[in-house]
This record gives structure tokens, sequence and C-alpha cells, in this order.
């Protein structure tokens, strides 16, 4: 059974996107990369801003280019430059961490390179976390590498305070994904809620990608 819900007084989240990296593989400023009339991340921003969820606030994580970046984007983004981005994602997530007001309770986590990425996708992770907010929330997606189709849990995905302290305790650039791993806790009851979301499988690393992704018909 869910436990009992938090009312909307108590349930306060805040969502910050991981677009610190410096794009290696892509060959360019990806965060700047046009997609149609906006740029990647512009999408991603966009479209988690048309959320339904009532989040405290709404942050960028930067890192490489941050001036740049920072400047494409709209003003109510609260964009935040990340000192030791080149320490990899985790330098991000706990800079995030640290920026989360006291009143947080919970805290999104998604990639700035997750264009396919709606707004009903998050709205589903947030009724989900709201529904059993003492565990974490993330996206569950198929993941094609090198021919080998695995499931994943993975970001977009949602930390109570309880997990705070985990995050910080990140190092280098996987992120963390080993949080979200289901075989990584040993009671049932903290194993994550898992959001079936085909979406989050698709981010952009390379320029090949977002050739597949176009040639896919992707048009949001």
């Amino acid at each position: 059974m869910p436990a009992k819900p938090l009312t909307s007084n108590a349930y306060q989240i805040e969502l910050a996107i991981l677009a610190a990296g410096s794009s290696q593989r892509f060959g360019g400023i990806k965060q700047l990369h046009k997609y149609g009339d906006m740029t990647l991340l512009q999408r991603v921003c966009e479209q988690l801003n048309q959320s339904k969820s009532q989040f405290m606030h709404f942050r960028v994580m930067l890192g490489a280019n941050a001036e740049r970046v920072s400047a494409s984007l709209n003003e109510c983004y609260d964009c935040r430059h990340v000192v030791h981005w080149q320490r990899g994602m985790s330098e991000s997530i706990k800079q995030a961490v640290h920026c989360v007001s006291e009143k947080t309770t919970h805290l999104m986590v998604c990639l700035g390179d997750q264009i396919a990425i709606s707004s009903d996708d998050i709205d589903a992770l947030v009724q989900a976390s709201r529904a059993w907010p003492q565990r974490l929330v993330c996206a569950q997606f198929k993941s094609d590498c090198q021919n080998k189709v695995t499931t994943v849990n993975g970001v977009p995905a949602i930390f109570p305070r309880a997990y705070f302290k985990d995050l910080l305790a990140l190092q280098g650039d996987k992120g963390a994904r080993a949080l979200l791993a289901s075989s990584s806790h040993a009671a049932p009851s903290d194993t994550p809620i898992c959001v079936n979301m085909p979406n989050a499988a698709v981010d952009i690393d390379t320029q090949s990608d977002l050739e597949a992704l176009s040639r896919s018909g992707f048009k949001r």
C-alpha cells in the first residue's frame, strides 16, 4: 500500500536540469544546437515548464559555456554555474542538492539532452511521487547497447529528502543510476517506484543520435 500522500503544502518539489557538460562527443556546444526553431536545451526546458506540477524552483545546472547557454534561456529559469563541472555529472547533482530550500521535500533530476521527455511524462512521475512520497521514483525504459536490449531505471527521477545525503556522496560522471537500480536496495520497501517512460530512452550524445531522431519523425 502507498504511504499516505503528502498534502499540497507538505509536498514541496524542486527541479534541476543537468546541462553542464562540454559535449565532447557531440562535436559542438550541444546545449545551443538548433533542432527546429529552438535549441536542444530550450526544448527540454519548455516541455518541463509546461508541466502541471508545481515546482518551487526550476534550476538549470550549467558548466561549460555557461554564459552563452544561460543567455539563450528564458529569464524565468534559474541558471546556476557548477564550479567543478569537469569532475562529472555528480558535481551538478550535488550542487543542485545544496541549492534546495529548507522546505523542499523532493528533488527531480532531468538531463538537458532528453528532448523527447514531455510534460505528461513529468506529471506522471510527480503523481507517483505524491502517492509514494518516501520512495524513489524514476523513469523506466528500454536501452539498446551493443545490440543488447536491457531495461533501465534512470532519469528523470525524483529523490525524497531522505536520499539527499546519498546524492551528496556521488562521485564522477555516473550520476545517480546506481541509486535507482532496484538491485541496490536490500529491502523491497526501498526499491524505486518505476514509471514506464519510453521517451526517457532518447538522449542526444552525438550528431548521429540527432540525425536518427530526425529520421524517426520526431517533431515536438
